[in-house]
């Protein structure tokens, strides 16, 4: 196995057209947070963005995306806001993590959302977790039906306060890919807003994030594309959503809604309506994304199942993760699995994400959620 590394941009035409062909072979890597397109566009922001490209003889078999600090610890591009971390094989393609960090001159590989039985010598430091996922390969209507099934309070409570928008705003419908320069602005105004009431750090205020958005939103290839979703009541935007897509998967990125209009539920009735429209358009995995949200076990179908943990060689920096970033992991991992203890810490969390979020109001002066 020999590795190079490049900087996304460095990769030819040919290569790019590699990286796609081996997600399309690919059901478990054929997500949009695994595609070039998402590489690149956060590499516009966040210059540590790298690609190892794996060869054997003189056959490119695989693609690796990371980014990496001064100590030689790689992380997943886009590491924050992004939920599959992983690379691009060719089929059959296994890696053997020692080689593959060798050759990138790495210490330690530390990931959260890893695609399972791309890495051989994985360390025994990882653990399989669930992200819940809506199956659309049967179509929209099997979907609903299931959804009857399993969640029918849910449905009905969607569907009578969609009747209720219509009846007090307007006609309700959704366009699943607005290029409208406005809509986007009006959507990182919500988030925003989302932030500053939850006592969050705003993502949309760190340099380039947004200008990131800005080029994804009017990427649009084969085999990925950039999608800001707007849930309208007649003329008005209620609820938005920037999300990804491959031919075969959809990710829930990042959903919003105008808090004036938080009483008819929009962001469950977007929910719907992208999963309508995915199921148009052929998709067949809307995937939710890793988290304790009680929505998600709701309109989920299952779970597909990812590795949480860091491999390492001999190095300086692995002697300063294991002591610092691995035991920290650790106990976030078991704060989760314990319910009672996992009350306890978001009670305390609840309480200074509520303090801050009024620090925040004070400073901006004015009042003001979603995921992430």
């Amino acid at each position: 196995m020999r590795v190079t590394t490049v900087r996304p941009q460095e990769l030819g035409q040919s290569e790019l057209a590699l990286w796609r062909k081996f997600q399309a072979a690919d059901p478990a890597q054929d997500n949009p947070f695994l595609s070039p397109e998402f590489t690149s566009a956060v590499a516009e922001f966040r210059p540590s963005v790298r690609v190892a490209v794996v060869s054997d003889g003189n056959s490119i078999v695989g693609f690796f995306p990371y980014q990496r600090n001064a100590l030689g610890v790689a992380r997943p591009v886009g590491r924050g806001f992004r939920d599959r971390d992983g690379a691009a094989l060719a089929p059959g393609v296994q890696l053997n993590a020692g080689e593959l960090l060798r050759g990138c001159d790495l210490a330690v590989w530390q990931f959260d959302h890893q695609v399972t039985g791309q890495l051989v010598a994985t360390s025994e430091r990882s653990k399989l977790f669930p992200t819940p996922v809506v199956d659309l390969r049967h179509g929209y209507e099997a979907y609903v039906e299931g959804m009857r099934r399993r969640s029918s309070v849910t449905l009905k409570g969607i569907n009578y306060k969609r009747r209720k928008l219509e009846r007090d705003v307007g006609p309700v419908r959704h366009e699943m890919r607005s290029l409208d320069s406005g809509a986007l602005r009006t959507f990182m105004k919500w988030k925003s807003g989302q932030y500053l009431r939850t006592g969050k750090g705003d993502l949309y205020a760190q340099p380039g994030f947004a200008d990131m958005l800005v080029r994804l939103q009017h990427t649009q290839s084969e085999g990925f594309s950039g999608s800001l979703s707007v849930l309208y009541a007649g003329d008005v935007p209620v609820a938005a959503h920037f999300g990804l897509y491959t031919p075969r998967a959809l990710v829930l990125w990042f959903p919003s809604y105008d808090p004036e209009f938080g009483k008819y539920s929009p962001g469950f009735i977007q929910l719907m309506a992208l999963s309508e429209d995915a199921a148009a358009l052929g998709i067949e995995c809307f995937e939710l994304g890793r988290g304790r949200h009680a929505y998600k076990d709701q309109f989920k179908t299952g779970n597909v199942e990812v590795l949480e943990g860091w491999m390492a060689r001999p190095a300086m920096g692995t002697v300063v993760h294991r002591v610092t970033a691995a035991p920290r992991q650790e106990v976030i991992n078991f704060v989760r699995a314990t319910p009672k203890i996992r009350a306890g810490v978001a009670a305390m969390r609840g309480t200074f994400r509520s303090v801050r979020a009024r620090a925040n109001q004070l400073r901006s002066g004015g009042s003001g959620g979603n995921k992430r």
